[in-house]
């Protein structure tokens, strides 16, 4: 029978020791005693700021790998759908041009061969209704301008070479009057012009006409034709003043700042760039371009759209044959 341990050798008081198991017996008591605390809790306070910390790091990282991972996926879903966008401007069926020509005015597809941006500030419809419009009655709308007076401010981001910062921005202050203009293009058959419906001929020849209040400038695939006189007769399409600050315009002399254009043939390079629309460069085009004679304000688009109706044009396709191989892309 083991006897009792001699208090005097253990104080009651002291550290106590874990009992673990040896050879001998089940809780005999090892020659190096390991000692165990009772003060856990401050333990505890001193580490959890160390503890959120480190958990908080790692769930940053786990959320911004996230967000990498994601974004790098919707970069590349986008530039493939602009590369399958790429492929069918170049389609060579009239239906299809038109049907995307329709909804890119609209802004309803992301990406296109010529730039429809200031089309849309100058016009801010929800629909671009008259553009629309024309594009379904087979007349692509490729730039338009809206005539009359104003003042605006354009931001321009300006290098300096020798000043800090290196690049700034500043806005250009511009005080001019501008005449409307519209230009569009008419799809012709693949047997040529002679095939073209009749209600389109009469527009032409209207746009040509001494009926027509406006001057119009027709590029057929082979020869120019244009008003007689010539449109405005040179007058410049905006003249005005620029200036880095707004107050000083009314002290500049006015300059042309954008030059006449009657006398410029009219040819696809103006709008697109090459292999972004095969069929606008490679197919039979009518280009037309519409100039108002004065600086008053005006819409053209409003006009060509009357015309056209007053002339009987109809829709070429219906909205299944514009729209059968797009419908993934509209937004």
């Amino acid at each position: 029978m083991t006897s009792p341990p001699d208090p005097e050798a253990v104080p009651i008081t002291e550290t106590r020791h874990l009992p673990i198991a040896t050879e001998s017996g089940p809780f005999a008591t090892p020659a190096n005693l390991i000692p165990c605390t009772e003060q856990l809790y401050d333990l505890v306070l001193v580490e959890w700021p160390w503890l959120a910390a480190t958990f908080a790091f790692f769930l940053l990282c786990y959320r911004t790998t996230t967000k990498l991972a994601t974004h790098k996926r919707s970069v590349e879903r986008e530039r493939d759908k602009r590369e399958q966008l790429r492929d069918l401007w170049n389609t060579t069926d009239p239906a299809t041009l038109c049907g995307l020509c329709e909804y890119y005015v609209a802004g309803k597809i992301p990406w296109g061969p010529w730039r429809v941006k200031d089309m849309v500030e100058q016009f801010p419809d929800p629909t671009m209704g008259f553009l629309r419009k024309l594009a379904k009655m087979g007349i692509l709308t490729l730039y338009i301008q809206e005539g009359g007076s104003d003042t605006w401010g354009l931001t321009k981001v300006v290098r300096r070479l020798f000043h800090v910062p290196r690049f700034t921005n500043w806005t250009l202050w511009t005080r001019s009057k501008r005449r409307a203009y519209i230009e569009f293009a008419i799809p012709l058959p693949p047997e040529g012009y002679e095939a073209l419906d009749e209600t389109r001929k009469n527009l032409l020849r209207f746009l040509r006409s001494p009926q027509n209040k406006h001057a119009a400038v027709i590029q057929y695939p082979h020869k120019l034709r244009a008003t007689t006189p010539r449109p405005s007769k040179g007058l410049p399409l905006e003249t005005g003043s620029e200036s880095r600050f707004r107050w000083r315009l009314s002290y500049h002399k006015d300059e042309t700042l954008q030059e006449a254009l009657e006398k410029k043939p009219l040819t696809w390079v103006d709008w697109v760039r090459p292999g972004t629309c095969g069929l606008l460069e490679h197919g039979a085009f009518v280009f037309v371009r519409v100039e108002a004679r004065d600086y008053g304000p005006a819409r053209l688009d409003q006009f060509v759209f009357k015309t056209v109706v007053d002339l009987g044009c109809k829709e070429l396709w219906t909205t299944e044959e514009r729209i059968r191989n797009i419908h993934g892309f509209l937004a």
